[in-house]
């Protein structure tokens, strides 16, 4: 617990905010209406950070991009895996998968192991100048692979760069088109936006019945009020998913 209140970030953010308080509460005779009012505001968007910062709200804004699971039996033709990162090593041996694209890997291969005859499509292309396009997808095959998918039911998309890309790509793969069944391998909060993406090219979509998440802990406590840098970033990666959602639909609208 004592490690929460003396990371630096929470240190410098109560600080912060206690400065501004103390100088408005000590000094308030002799300030005029114009500081007084930007430190207001100050305050404000300290306490913005402070509230998107602590874990409580970070996992109720991810479970709002959540979707309810489907509970009608569905055996996809292609099930779609999308990649969710990479970590580059020393040398291109070195190189791994961040934790959520592992976690989308080994969730795609159990649902395939209930439909084995199943294509695995690997999709994501690689976004680093030191690699090849194709080696995010090389890793996931590999891992794919390591749990006894054979090679000839797995498939590379090394071209789509975004969400809106992925189905984009995969159609145009050799053996697929509007009416293959598709089922979608994604973090759950990403789900919402892949699923509305593949509905615009495919006419049978399901999301994946595993769950992968984000969220570790369910049950309160007091550690969830305590702001951090980490969950930040975060809360941030949720926002924009949100603003992704909206952005594609005015898209849709748009065209």
């Amino acid at each position: 617990m004592a490690k929460l209140f003396l990371q630096p970030y929470f240190i410098l953010l109560f600080s912060a905010t206690a400065m501004f308080i103390w100088i408005l509460i000590k000094y308030r005779e002799i300030l005029n209406y114009k500081i007084r009012r930007l430190m207001w505001i100050g305050i404000v968007l300290l306490g913005i950070m402070w509230v998107f910062s602590i874990p409580i709200v970070s996992e109720a804004i991810e479970r709002s991009l959540y979707l309810n699971p489907s509970v009608e039996y569905f055996s996809p033709e292609v099930i779609a895996i999308l990649s969710g990162g990479y970590e580059l090593g020393y040398s291109k041996e070195l190189d791994v998968l961040v934790m959520e694209s592992n976690m989308r890997v080994l969730n795609g291969v159990k649902w395939w192991k209930e439909h084995p005859d199943a294509i695995m499509v690997m999709s994501g292309a690689d976004h680093s100048k030191l690699r090849k396009a194709s080696r995010q997808t090389e890793l996931m095959i590999e891992l794919a692979q390591y749990c006894d998918v054979p090679r000839y039911n797995l498939i590379a998309d090394t071209l789509s760069r975004t969400t809106r890309e992925h189905p984009q790509k995969i159609l145009e793969l050799p053996s697929i088109n509007k009416q293959t069944k598709i089922g979608i391998v994604t973090s759950n909060w990403h789900m919402r936006r892949a699923l509305f993406s593949f509905k615009q090219y495919f006419e049978q979509v399901y999301p994946s019945p595993i769950p992968v998440s984000l969220v570790d802990n369910t049950s309160f406590s007091f550690q969830q009020l305590i702001p951090c840098p980490d969950v930040l970033s975060k809360t941030t990666t949720m926002i924009h998913e949100w603003i992704g959602l909206l952005w594609y639909k005015l898209i849709v609208i748009v065209k």
